[in-house]
Order: structure tokens, then C-alpha cells, then sequence
């Protein structure tokens, strides 16, 4: 897919993509089925980032087992965000269709979301403004809200391939600069990585997929 975007063999039209908080969690969880520790924490670095593992290692420390498993967790999703942020970079080689990025970050009311957060296509209900009947005492004032901004995002970037709107946040379609994407939930706003952990990544994406 990558040469592809690269000698802009795609159909070039606007993109909307984006991934959940909890979606680190299918990453992040353990190694070889094996729950995260500090030992294995450190290894993993070591083996994906090589000559950076140092610096990964000094931006997402931990000391301990627990700290471990929440600094993985922590930098699965920003390194998940980054890659949907790299997409967008991708895409304008050789393209000129907008790029949105969203993260989405509101937790589902019920059982499942406690454990969980905002796990894996919780976003769907939302974005397509529905909301099941069968789980109707879960459901707040709060959902219904959320539910009718996203799927009004969706509604205007399927008829204009824009997500904004009258009466809507802001969505600045990517561009190249600060690793930026719309949070979508609680908060509907862009959020940013810390600049020295984006200064990381850049540097460690810039070599590995070489976008020029």
C-alpha cells in the first residue's frame, strides 16, 4: 500500500480514519500471550527500536512491572495515532484529497466499559447514531449528544468528503507539521502529542518509511 501511495497509483479522494482509545489494548497487553512486565517491556524495545530503544526507553520509563504495563499501554496509542497521523503524511506525496484523523475516547456506559474503556468499534453506535434499545438503562443524555455530533461529522464528510459543519468543531484536516488528530468523545477538539515524544517518532517513522 505504501508504493502505492508513493507513486500516487491511489484514488485520490478525502479519507477519514481513526482508532479508539482501547484499540492499544490489542497491542499492548502482553508479548506472546504473556502479560507485560518490566523485563519484557525493556526487551520489546530493545528488539522494534534498536538504536532508539534508549531514547523510547527515556520518554516511556518505568521502573517496575506495573509501570511497565501502563507505559506500554501509554505508548501503544500514541504509536497508533502516529501511524493514522503517517497515513495522512503518505497520502499527500503524491495526492491532494484531505486527510481526518480522529481519536475517539469516550467510554461506553456499562459492565464491559469499566474493564475495558473505549474498546474496540465502541465508536460505531456513535458515529452511526444508533443506540440499542436492548441496552436502553445504560444509555445517558451524554451518548445521545455524542452520537448526534459524530454522526453529523459522518453525514457531511460522506455528502462533501468534509466532516465540518454549521455548528460543529473545527476539524482540521491533517497536515504536515504537529502529530495532531480530533479527539471525538467527552471532548471534541485536536489534541497533539508531547513535542519531544512526537520529535521521537518523526524521526524514527521518517527513516523507517522513508516519505519523501
Amino acid at each position: 500500500m505504501l508504493e502505492v501511495l508513493k507513486t500516487g497509483r491511489q484514488n485520490d479522494a478525502s479519507v477519514l480514519i481513526g482508532m479508539v482509545e482501547g484499540d492499544a489494548m490489542l497491542f499492548s497487553d502482553g508479548f506472546g500471550g504473556k502479560p507485560v512486565n518490566l523485563e519484557r517491556y525493556q526487551k520489546s524495545a530493545g528488539e522494534k527500536y534498536g538504536e532508539y530503544a534508549d531514547k523510547f526507553l527515556a520518554l516511556y520509563p518505568a521502573h517496575n512491572d506495573a509501570e511497565a504495563a501502563a507505559r506500554n499501554r501509554e505508548s501503544s496509542m500514541d504509536n497508533l495515532n502516529v501511524l493514522s497521523y503517517y497515513s495522512g503524511k503518505a497520502r499527500s506525496i503524491k495526492g491532494k484529497a484531505d486527510t481526518y484523523i480522529y481519536f475517539f475516547t469516550h467510554v461506553m456506559p456499562g459492565s464491559r466499559s469499566a474493564i475495558h474503556g473505549a474498546f474496540h468499534t465502541a465508536d460505531v453506535s456513535y458515529s452511526f447514531n444508533y443506540f440499542s434499545p436492548l441496552r436502553g438503562d445504560y444509555w445517558t443524555k451524554l451518548d445521545y449528544d455524542i452520537g448526534d455530533r459524530m454522526s453529523d461529522y459522518w453525514v457531511n464528510f460522506i455528502k462533501n468528503g468534509n466532516p465540518n459543519g454549521q455548528g460543529l468543531p473545527e476539524w482540521p484536516a491533517w497536515q504536515d507539521g504537529d502529530l495532531e488528530v480530533m479527539e471525538l468523545g467527552d471532548t471534541f477538539s485536536p489534541v497533539s502529542i508531547p513535542k519531544e515524544k512526537a520529535n521521537f517518532w518523526k524521526v524514527y517513522y521518517d527513516r523507517k518509511f522513508d516519505l519523501k
